[in-house]
């Protein structure tokens, strides 16, 4: 009997160990012992600095912690289990941060989304990788450029570069100028003619819209249905084809008589002299 009490007392100082470890465990790495739960798959261009048992803080809070680490591809797959309660929506955000500057320990910040649809667990949400890639990536930017600039001042800055581009820049100046003075010599002739035609057509307005041009138009017209009707002397000598002719046979005689006189003066005319 004895040495069966000393087992048994040996066996409850175990259990009684093993409890205090666990529990300090899960003080020590922040757990709330509670049931339930759920998990998260996120995925990351990099995780860097970021391990398993890393917190992850629900708008500040710490709510989980990492399960799990895992190279997919070109991506890095993080699985976070977060405590039963925490209300993720469609929009929400995952970040690697820093704890502090110099600490490099690193945690999930999760912003829950505003969107009024619930997260899909099946997906995997995109997060943002630490700001030290970040840096990292500005770093290596900042690098080609500076490569960038180089190669320009060595071949684009050259001196012949500077003077060919000085003559160009002078070039275009000139051909600007010219064309300003052309610009403004055409303006001032298509003034000119502007205020011509202006000046004419107010002189046809005026011409147009006198008593003499008026009284001019009318007589035309009266003489004109006249003629058509037949009135008058001229009318009468238009509309006859036998006076016509006659008048016509008429001149060409008085024209032969003219040329002929010119021609032959002696015959028509005769001076004695006493």
């Amino acid at each position: 009997m004895p040495k069966r009490g000393v087992e048994i007392r040996v066996g409850a100082l175990l259990i009684v160990a093993m409890a205090v470890l666990f529990l300090g465990y899960t003080w020590y790495s922040g757990y709330k012992f509670r049931h339930g739960g759920y998990h998260v798959s996120v995925l990351f261009s990099d995780v860097t600095g970021l391990q398993v048992g890393d917190d992850v803080r629900v708008a500040g809070v710490k709510k989980g912690k990492v399960r799990s680490i895992r190279l997919e591809g070109k991506d890095v797959e993080v699985v976070l289990r977060l405590e039963q309660g925490v209300e993720l929506y469609k929009d929400a955000g995952f970040a690697i941060m820093d704890v502090a500057l110099i600490s490099g320990t690193k945690y999930i910040a999760v912003m829950p989304g505003t969107s009024s649809v619930a997260l899909d667990l099946d997906g995997r949400p995109r997060g943002k990788p630490s700001a030290a890639f970040a840096m990292n990536k500005i770093v290596d930017l900042s690098e080609s450029v500076n490569e960038l600039v180089t190669v320009l001042r060595e071949n684009l800055f050259t001196d012949e570069a500077v003077t060919s581009a000085r003559e160009t820049i002078e070039n275009l100046n000139a051909l600007t100028k010219n064309l300003t003075t052309v610009l403004d010599k055409s303006g001032r002739d298509l003034a000119t003619g502007v205020n011509a035609f202006k000046s004419a057509s107010i002189k046809l307005d005026l011409l147009l819209g006198s008593e003499e041009f008026t009284n001019t138009v009318a007589r035309l017209d009266t003489l004109t249905r006249k003629i058509s009707s037949g009135e008058g002397s001229l009318a009468k000598l238009l509309n006859d084809p036998d006076a016509y002719d006659e008048m016509k046979g008429t001149l060409k005689a008085a024209k032969e008589l003219l040329e002929d006189i010119k021609a032959h003066p002696r015959k028509y005319i005769n001076l004695e002299l006493f």
